[in-house]
């Protein structure tokens, strides 16, 4: 049975369809709860420099998750290299009933998160930058083994207190 996963692209008009999105009640998920349900994610889309779009991701009717992408300038190849745009997913979450493997998935690749992440690296490619690059929760082992899984190299911890990771698109 395969997977599907469809993604809307979010716009202000679509800010009932997130609230209640409850990924985990860690600090790092908390924090992206609060980014999709609060006025973090219009702010985002609004600022043109940094050419974010989001995306909702529905499974039928139900909202599974969302993710992002965003323009940003970081050393590449990392963590040497001159600094250069990439493309950078700032947010990310699966909403907690949606961890794991949907009901009667067998193979990893259709697990939600890995459907999502497939989609936001095909995304990043269409964008024609050399790279892709996310921050991670040093504590979020699930997301750390999912981004290293797709091929992304933690660099760094970031002065934020998160590891840098990227991988070449």
């Amino acid at each position: 049975m395969a997977t599907i996963l469809e993604a809307c692209e979010f716009t202000a008009a679509m800010t009932a369809d997130v609230q209640g999105f409850i990924c985990g009640s860690e600090e790092w998920e908390l924090d992206m709860a609060n980014w999709i349900t609060g006025q973090r994610v219009i702010t985002a889309i609004a600022d043109s420099k940094n050419e974010a779009q989001v995306w909702l991701y529905y499974s039928g009717d139900f909202l599974v998750g969302f993710g992002s992408l965003a323009k940003t300038r970081w050393p590449w190849p990392m963590p040497d290299g001159k600094h250069q745009n990439l493309a950078i997913i700032p947010a990310l979450a699966i909403q907690s009933t949606f961890k794991g493997k949907p009901e009667g998935v067998t193979e990893k690749s259709e697990k939600f998160s890995n459907l999502l992440m497939s989609d936001l690296i095909a995304k990043a490619r269409l964008r024609g930058v050399p790279g892709l690059v996310l921050f991670a929760h040093p504590k979020n082992t699930p997301a750390i083994r999912l981004y290293s899984g797709f091929g992304f190299i933690a660099f760094e911890l970031g002065k934020n207190g998160f590891l840098r990771m990227g991988m070449p698109l």
